[in-house]
């Protein structure tokens, strides 16, 4: 039953090798911003039945709306972790929203890889375990995980997150949610590690008869915006539109909208914005 739900849930995620990417309907109005997302994050990013949701989706429209681009005139790319860096530096798309994590402090300097500038923190979160639902014997505490196997996907910044928490722990990489949760549903891995909010998501597509969410969350990643490396002056009208929306009252409203619709999103705990500063362009 277990193998059933994995390959149901990769069937239900357009993540699974599948390149997908939407264009605005009719004839844009002006210049068109090409914008990767993920697509296999419920809550976050994701794509069914032919168009993108989630928050990172409600964030790539806002700015982009700063950014004086119409509805019509912004086409989403689905993007990865792994490939983000390389589709921002061959013009593949302009920004990236989503899986680029933010470092805790916030600084801009310490981003992941030096092709890549990533604005300050639009959402932060702590990461979470996903495991398989066993009755009594379901792992409830991450010391439980020690000396057993974590999946994460590759590129995310979940990997050094585990090994902070965990010792003693071996970490796997997939290239995809689904991917992961197919491995711990064939007891390859004893857990998924990501962001809560994604977890809780990927726990809600498997069914809580399948797999179960430990308590417990551990460190703390933000989701940020990313542009290609020698785009200063775009990163800090991206900081600008971030700004703008938690100061306008719009993210929360996105929040509390996706709350709504979606109960089980962090566990029902209230999500906060965070304080952006107003990052000044390098010339």
């Amino acid at each position: 039953m277990a193998v059933a739900a994995s390959v149901a849930m990769c069937a239900a995620m357009a993540a699974c090798g599948t390149s997908v990417s939407v264009t605005p309907q009719g004839q844009p109005d002006g210049p068109v911003l090409s914008i990767g997302i993920p697509v296999d994050e419920p809550y976050m990013g994701w794509y069914a039945d032919g168009s993108f949701s989630g928050f990172d989706v409600d964030v790539a429209r806002y700015v982009a709306q700063v950014l004086g681009y119409g509805s019509s005139q912004i086409t989403f790319h689905a993007v990865t972790p792994a490939n983000a860096a390389a589709k921002l530096q061959d013009g593949t798309v302009a920004l990236v929203v989503g899986d680029q994590t933010v470092p805790a402090g916030d600084d801009q300097d310490d981003a992941q890889d030096p092709q890549v500038s990533v604005s300050q923190a639009y959402l932060r979160v702590p990461d979470a375990f996903l495991v398989v639902e066993n009755g009594d014997h379901t792992l409830t505490r991450p010391d439980q995980l020690q000396g057993q196997s974590v999946c994460v996907v590759t590129g995310t910044a979940d990997r050094a997150l585990v090994q902070e928490t965990v010792s003693d722990v071996h970490v796997s990489e997939q290239p995809s949610y689904p991917q992961c949760v197919s491995a711990l549903l064939t007891g390859v891995v004893q857990a998924v590690a990501g962001s809560e909010p994604v977890i809780r998501g990927l726990a809600a597509q498997t069914g809580d008869q399948y797999t179960s969410v430990m308590d417990a969350t551990f460190g703390s990643q933000g989701y940020g915006v990313a542009v290609a490396g020698d785009k200063a002056k775009m990163l800090s009208l991206v900081d600008d539109a971030i700004g703008q929306m938690i100061a306008s009252g719009e993210w929360t409203r996105a929040m509390e909208r996706l709350q709504t619709d979606e109960p089980g999103l962090n566990g029902g705990k209230s999500v906060k914005a965070p304080t952006v500063h107003k990052a000044d362009a390098k010339q």
